[in-house]
């Protein structure tokens, strides 16, 4: 049995990692079997990229980056997305190779055919069914960046521009049907019960649910 790969999308402070949990605890509730995944990260090895892609104290060039997150994202497809979708599971995942087209393509700048082909190549046994972009401004993103109690990331602490173009890297990527827009500046609730009906829709004819 095919299971269900779920991607939450976004800008900084768009709600992704709010959205994926509360969407995995309330799949859960209606007993289905559901694995939640960041990336980078969940994998000891994207724990450890994690750390050092994000490291506000390190130089970090866009092609390493790009390579980073792909060794990331390799190794947490073999460790947890493909084995959960061999098992007729629901995988719900915090970012995945949209972000590096948005970022490393739009936002650092480096050829989008190139970062496009790479991501592609990584992801080819673990294609998502669904990718949900929540939108936000970059204006409401800084705001809910000020909230924060934690320290700010490399990529937080981005020039305006940069941002900017990431957003403008994954509004370019909705022509793609796999992707659905949510706009991220509804209440969380409104946001999470958006996202749920679009998926419990996706699953029904699979029979997942």
């Amino acid at each position: 049995m095919s299971g269900y790969l779920c991607v939450i999308e976004g800008i900084e402070g768009a709600g992704k990692t709010t959205c994926a949990n509360a969407l995995t605890e309330l799949l859960k509730a209606l007993d289905l079997r559901v694995v939640l995944a960041q990336e980078p990260g969940t994998s000891k090895v994207g724990i450890e990229l994690r750390r050092v892609v994000k490291d506000p104290q390190l130089t970090i060039t866009p092609e390493a980056s790009l390579h980073i997150f792909s060794a990331a994202r390799t190794q947490v497809i073999k460790d947890v997305i493909r084995p959960a979708l061999d098992e007729g599971m629901i995988v719900i995942l915090d970012r995945y190779y949209p972000s590096s087209i948005a970022y490393q393509a739009y936002g650092e700048g480096l050829d989008l055919e190139v970062v496009t082909r790479t991501c592609l190549d990584v992801v080819r046994d673990a294609r998502p069914d669904r990718i949900f972009f929540l939108d936000i401004g970059v204006d409401v993103m800084r705001d809910r960046l000020r909230l924060r109690e934690e320290g700010t990331d490399r990529y937080e602490q981005m020039d305006t521009g940069f941002h900017e173009r990431v957003r403008r890297g994954y509004r370019e990527q909705l022509s793609d049907p796999v992707f659905k827009l949510i706009e991220g500046e509804l209440p969380k609730d409104k946001v999470l019960r958006r996202v749920l009906h679009a998926v419990l829709d996706d699953l029904k004819p699979r029979r997942l649910l």
